[in-house]
């Protein structure tokens, strides 16, 4: 019988995601309801009325997930995870059985917290090396997720040279516009329900980690995973005909891999609706975690087409400031001006008013690329 080889590094992120996500169940479980850090003690009112002082809270589970059966489950999901990492260890022909168990197991504890969040990141990825061994920690899906979060120069030119990385692009780009589009969903509806409702439903969400949900909520991570794949053509087209207008000589299919892989930080936007604030200030949060993830996102562009193009940084901060000001002409006028794109939260408006400031700030973005020596041909 072939001896597989023990996914050692899929046995550490399983089993550490594991002990977080149980110590987070068992003080979910004893506490009666979620863990919540907060700005400071404050009056319903102050929150949720017309007079309203600014306060946030972080919630780590769900206030309605406290029913005894529940509570049995969660705890039952997290002591499964922590036996699949221990049984890995021993019989890593299993793996892929193991893996999905973790897997699922990991994704059920974010009822409870997911390990303070950390915990269940841990435990996924493990789950997800785990089953895909015997391949090497960084060759694997989350591998490569977690190489291009973190600049990892390697992966691009691995991306450059070989095609096959093309479905893994692909799976990136839905993979994350469909954790986005979830967090997203959830954070709209449930602060739609702070803003709108008459009850005590604002005092539970705000003040005790309530969430509301609903089926409406499953329509747009579809909606984002549609439009992503539009976003994606016309951010690759754009890099693509600027690159080639300053002279260098680009490849369509490199181009989109790199692109579809700068994507990554926006699956962090999932994690939105364990954070809410004082009604009156529900689109800092969101807002802030878009404005990390966006410029996270170009950070990674610029690193991957540095690669790709073989070409310097300022070079390939040029052409992603152009092309990315060409892309987001035609994003802001395709989908959020003609109110395709979904609003983050009631209070937010993401509409820009006069119109010609964006055109200011695309001819401000096009000169400093021009300082750069983007358009200089060589």
């Amino acid at each position: 019988m072939e001896q597989r080889k023990t996914p050692l590094t899929a046995i550490v992120l399983m089993f550490t995601g594991g002990i977080l996500i149980l110590l987070n169940s068992l003080l979910f479980a004893s506490g009666g309801g979620p863990i919540i850090l907060s700005s400071g003690a404050v009056q319903p009112e102050n929150v949720t009325g017309n007079f309203q002082e600014f306060w946030w809270r972080a919630s780590f589970g769900i206030r309605d997930a406290t029913s005894f059966a529940t509570l049995m489950v969660l705890l039952t999901t997290a002591a499964l995870i922590l036996f699949s990492a221990i049984l890995l260890l021993v019989k890593p022909r299993f793996s892929k059985a193991l893996g999905i168990l973790a897997f699922v197991c990991s994704v059920i504890s974010v009822f409870s917290g997911g390990g303070f969040i950390i915990g269940a990141i841990l435990a996924i990825g493990g789950s997800l090396i785990s089953i895909e061994a015997p391949k090497k920690p960084e060759e694997t899906f989350f591998g490569r997720l977690y190489r291009s979060a973190r600049f990892d120069s390697s992966l691009y030119r691995s991306l450059a040279n070989d095609a096959e990385t093309s479905k893994y692009a692909v799976l990136v780009l839905l993979f994350v516009n469909l954790l986005s589009g979830l967090g997203i969903a959830i954070y709209a509806y449930n602060s739609s329900l702070v803003v709108n409702s008459l009850n005590n439903l604002p005092e539970l969400i705000l003040l005790f980690g309530g969430l509301r949900f609903d089926f409406a909520i499953l329509m747009p991570p579809l909606t984002f995973m549609g439009i992503s794949v539009i976003k994606w053509m016309i951010l690759t087209g754009m890099i693509y005909l600027v690159a080639l207008f300053v002279g260098l000589k680009p490849e369509g299919e490199k181009i989109a891999r790199v692109a579809a892989f700068a994507y990554v930080p926006i699956a962090l936007q999932f994690f939105i609706p364990f954070v809410f604030s004082s009604a009156a200030y529900l689109n800092v949060w969101p807002t802030l975690v878009f404005v990390i993830t966006n410029i996270w996102m170009i950070i990674i562009l610029i690193a991957g087409l540095k690669e790709v193009l073989e070409i310097g940084f300022s070079r390939a901060f040029g052409i992603v400031g152009t092309a990315g000001s060409a892309y987001f002409l035609l994003n802001y006028f395709m989908f959020i001006r003609e109110g395709t794109a979904i609003r983050i939260s009631p209070t937010i408006n993401v509409l820009i008013y006069p119109e010609e400031y964006i055109l200011l700030a695309v001819f401000v973005v096009v000169v400093i690329a021009a300082l750069f020596g983007t358009f200089r041909k060589r």
